[in-house]
């Protein structure tokens, strides 16, 4: 498929954490046998770390290119809706900067967001959080992902601040970002 294709209808990506990040070859390498088309990664403990051990860009692209592999996406930007904020890092999520970096290095078309308010993080019930001010927060990540050539998808999750697909889908429509999309991960419906 190489490393400039669009994954289409009916094409499965991997997702690197449900492996618990491997490095990067063996992702792919797993990735390729299992019959998947894309790939998404969390740059630190993939790209990173491939980076870190002496594989250059030009490096991860071939071996990408090699096992007919895409770089779907990049996960996961956070984001602070609402008052409280206690600064980054919310989680273990890489800086914008380390995120926008590794998807323009191994040619992601997308970044996953996810948002964050003050009950989520501290696990404490939360009520549910402002619609408005949701969508402004997600375009401005919007925005800055544009800058880097990627299209920014919203994640609900019942460890986020959008914990279900009807409100997140009104937050992306909300954004007014006409690149803007929802994803589903079947795992935080189950």
């Amino acid at each position: 498929m190489g490393s400039g294709a669009l994954l289409g209808p009916g094409s499965l990506v991997l997702t690197g954490s449900t492996l618990g990040n491997p490095p990067f070859r063996e992702l792919v390498q797993a990735a390729a046998e299992g019959g998947f088309a894309g790939l998404s990664l969390w740059p630190v403990p993939s790209y990173h770390r491939a980076r870190a051990e002496g594989h250059s860009d030009r490096d991860l692209r071939a071996l990408l290119d090699d096992h007919g592999l895409v770089v779907n996406d990049v996960d996961a930007a956070i984001a602070w809706v609402g008052p409280g904020d206690p600064g980054r890092p919310y989680r273990e999520e890489p800086s914008e900067r380390e995120l926008f970096g590794a998807a323009e290095a191994l040619g992601a078309r997308y970044c996953n967001v996810l948002l964050a308010s003050q009950g989520v993080v501290s696990r404490e019930p939360g009520a549910a959080i402002p619609v408005d001010a949701a969508a402004e927060v997600f375009a401005g990540v919007c925005d800055r992902a544009a800058r880097h050539g990627l299209a920014a998808y919203l994640e609900f999750s019942p460890g986020s601040a959008v914990r279900d697909a009807r409100t997140a889908l009104e937050i992306v429509l909300r954004s007014g970002r006409p690149d803007a999309g929802l994803l589903v991960d079947t795992w935080h419906c189950h």
